[in-house]
C-alpha cells in the first residue's frame, strides 16, 4: 500500500514535469518559426532546433517512465485490492444475515476511488422499515438506536472474519431500545455462545471467542445459557475494604437465611393453626 502511494506520488512529479517540459517545447517552436531566415540567424535556428530535439528526447522519456510506472502501479493495485473487496464481500454477508435476524435489511459496500486508493471509503447502508429505500448510516437520517444496532452488527460481522482468543466491548447497549437490545443479545450469544452457536450466522466448527460485555445495565428476562457468567462490581463510598468483603458478604448471607427461615416458620406455624382450627370444626360438627 505504502509503495503504491509512493508510486503515485513520483508520477504526479514525472508528469508536472512533462507538463513543463511540453511547455518549453511549445515556446521553442514559437520562436524558431518567428524567427527569419537569414545569414546572420542560421546559427541561432540550429541552436534552437537542438535544443527542440533535446526536450522532445527527455519528454519522451519520461513518458515512458510513466507508463511503465502506471503499468506496475495498476499490478500493484490489483494485487491490494482483490483480498480487500473479497473481505468486504464476507463481511457484508454476515452483516446481511445479522440484519435479517433483527427484521432489518443491511449491506456493507466499499467506495473506490480510480485514481486515489487513500479515498476509498467502507459504507453501511441500512433499511430499518419496510417504506424504506436502502440509505447510507448517518447520523443525519438514523436514530441513535438504529447506529447502535448498525454498529454492533458490523463489529459482530467484521469479528467473523478474525479468530482472537477473546474480545471485550463497553456499554455496547447504550441508546437502544428495550427491544432492539434484547434482539443484540440474542445476536451476541447466538456468535459467541458455545453451547447454543447458530449455523446461520457463524462457522460452528471454530470455537467462539470469550466475549465479554461491560455495561452499567442490563434487560430483565434476557436469555441466558451455562455459558454465560454475570460479574456485578460494586463501587462507592460505602462500599466495604477488599478484606472485609468476604465478612460482610457473610453477614449479608447469614441475615438473608435467617429472614428466609423465619418466613419458612411462620408458614409452617399458620399452617399448623388452619389445620387444628379446622379439625375442631369437624369435631364440633359430629
Amino acid at each position: 500500500f505504502q509503495q503504491i502511494r509512493e508510486w503515485a506520488v513520483e508520477n504526479q512529479l514525472d508528469t508536472t514535469e512533462v507538463i513543463h517540459l511540453k511547455a518549453r517545447k511549445d515556446a521553442q517552436e514559437l520562436e524558431i518559426s518567428s524567427i527569419s531566415v537569414d545569414e546572420s540567424s542560421v546559427e541561432r535556428l540550429e541552436q534552437k532546433k537542438e535544443e527542440l530535439e533535446a526536450l522532445k528526447a527527455q519528454i519522451a522519456t519520461l513518458q515512458g517512465r510513466l507508463e511503465n510506472r502506471d503499468a506496475e502501479v495498476q499490478k500493484k493495485k490489483e494485487k491490494w485490492l482483490q483480498p480487500v473487496r473479497q473481505l468486504v464481500a464476507d463481511v457484508d454477508t454476515v452483516f446481511g444475515k445479522l440484519f435479517a435476524e433483527l427484521g432489518f435489511v443491511g449491506e456493507i459496500r466499499l467506495k473506490e476511488d480510480a485514481i486515489d486508493i487513500t479515498k476509498f471509503e467502507l459504507n453501511i447502508f441500512v433499511q430499518f422499515h419496510a417504506d424504506q429505500k436502502l440509505q447510507r448510516l448517518a447520523s443525519t437520517s438514523q436514530s441513535g438506536g438504529e447506529q447502535s444496532v448498525s454498529t454492533v452488527c458490523f463489529l459482530l460481522a467484521l469479528q467473523q472474519q478474525d479468530h482472537s482468543p477473546f474480545r471485550l466491548v463497553d456499554e455496547i447497549n447504550q441508546g437502544m431500545d428495550s427491544t432492539n437490545e434484547r434482539k443484540v443479545w440474542g445476536l451476541i450469544r447466538a456468535t459467541t455462545s458455545p453451547l447454543h452457536p447458530n449455523p446461520n450466522l457463524i462457522d460452528t466448527s471454530v470455537t467462539p471467542s470469550q466475549y465479554f460485555v461491560i455495561t452499567p445495565k442490563l434487560l430483565s428476562g434476557l436469555d441466558f445459557d451455562a455459558s454465560v457468567s454475570v460479574h456485578v462490581v460494586f463501587c462507592g463510598p460505602h462500599t466495604p475494604k477488599s478484606r472485609t468483603w468476604s465478612e460482610a458478604f457473610q453477614l449479608e448471607l447469614n441475615e438473608l437465611k435467617a429472614r428466609n427461615t423465619q418466613s419458612q416458620s411462620q408458614t409452617v406455624s399458620q399452617h399448623s393453626s388452619q389445620t387444628v382450627s379446622q379439625r375442631g370444626v369437624q369435631n364440633d360438627e359430629e
